[in-house]
């Protein structure tokens, strides 16, 4: 008779949850019925799960490693082609110190997280520092010391409270190549325990199951546990109408939760295509440190950004002497500046960010046109 150990027990509900995924949130209680919609699904299932397994069956706050979140073949809750980010689990009473190099970032940050439960969601941002506010030498090396009160110090500190669960870095690029497409850029990263520790023994019974626990835990807090999409439950800056941006609003945890970076300001909403339609989108660029758009599907991920040009920073866009740009979404080449490729999509999201405004930003007009207008 096969044994039912604690791990076995845990790998079993991981398998349901997976199942429950598949039958629950891939459903029509989500708007999801289309065979394109369900494969497209599945692959985004099998991205969570992959980064489930990163953060918290491989990795460990006694030894934490930073692993990348977000890759061309492995993205979810609203990946960004120019921008890399690393994630490591951290244990809020330990000390930690981060080390790295600059290889063209115009922003770095450090943002530690607490979550609801073990591999939950977040919803608390306990520290945060940018590169804005760091101390960084002539060659962009640079060192942040993460540590609770009375703990180590350093000239980068990030002060952790007892909750703290997580810490994610950001790397913004604003390069003419999407920085996560380009097998030549390579981050300089890396976090180590300053408390001596013992390694790991090899993974026993309740080690595992604690730790396949926490990977259930993660996959279902960005799946069946997210609440449905209606007005009351989107943060104000991402409308649910179609071909209609509202205002720019810098992101807070009061925006939903989640692992939002405090220094953006973001706009989003669906966009909608009937055959032979294309969209404009217009504004002024306002005075930033770094803009983006770009087009997501259902799921919030990016389309294929390594060989379609599914988004545009400010290198990338055309823009006139007063910063206006005239961006067009269309299912294919118009043959015009700032085309943005919808993989031959009907529909999907636009998603915009503004890292450090110093300015209002100008609303961004959105109208349908028919391509042979164009």
């Amino acid at each position: 008779m096969t044994k039912m150990t604690a791990s076995r027990k845990a790998w079993h509900q991981l398998l349901d949850t997976l199942k429950e995924i598949d039958l629950e949130y891939l459903s029509p209680a989500r708007n999801i019925e289309s065979e394109a919609d369900i494969a497209e699904g599945i692959r985004w299932i099998t991205h969570i799960l992959r980064n489930g397994f990163d953060y918290y069956l491989e990795n460990d706050p006694e030894l934490p490693h930073f692993t990348p979140m977000i890759t061309p073949t492995k993205k979810y809750q609203g990946d960004g082609p120019d921008h890399p980010v690393y994630y490591a689990p951290l244990d809020g009473k330990r000390s930690y110190r981060i080390s790295g190099q600059l290889t063209g970032e115009v922003y770095l940050s450090f943002t530690c997280y607490h979550l609801q439960k073990p591999g939950g969601w977040a919803d608390k941002v306990v520290a945060h520092i940018t590169s804005e506010d760091m101390i960084i030498d002539e060659d962009g090396r640079y060192e942040v010391i993460l540590s609770p009160p009375g703990g180590a110090e350093g000239a980068n500190r990030l002060e952790l409270t007892e909750d703290a669960h997580c810490v994610m870095s950001r790397h913004y690029y604003q390069n003419a190549r999407a920085a996560c497409s380009d097998p030549d850029l390579q981050q300089i990263l890396r976090i180590e325990p300053i408390d001596e520790v013992t390694p790991m023994l090899p993974y026993g019974d309740d080690l595992m199951a604690a730790k396949l626990q926490m990977v259930d835990n993660f996959i279902r807090s960005v799946s069946v546990e997210q609440r449905p999409q209606t007005p009351e439950t989107m943060p104000a800056w991402f409308s649910l109408q179609a071909n209609q941006l509202p205002q720019a609003q810098i992101w807070t945890a009061g925006d939903g939760g989640g692992f939002g970076a405090v220094d953006i300001a973001y706009t989003a909403c669906p966009f909608y295509l009937e055959p032979g339609q294309a969209l404009i989108m217009e504004g002024i660029m306002p005075e930033c440190l770094y803009s983006s758009v770009a087009l997501w599907n259902r799921f919030l991920q990016t389309l294929d950004h390594r060989y379609r040009q599914i988004a545009l920073n400010k290198t990338q866009m055309e823009r006139d002497n007063d910063g206006h740009f005239r961006i067009v979404i269309a299912a294919e080449n118009p043959g015009v500046a700032n085309w943005l490729d919808t993989e031959g999509r009907s529909s999907g999201i636009i998603y915009w960010r503004f890292m450090f405004p110093k300015e209002e930003i100008a609303p961004i007009s959105v109208k349908t046109v028919a391509l042979d207008q164009l």
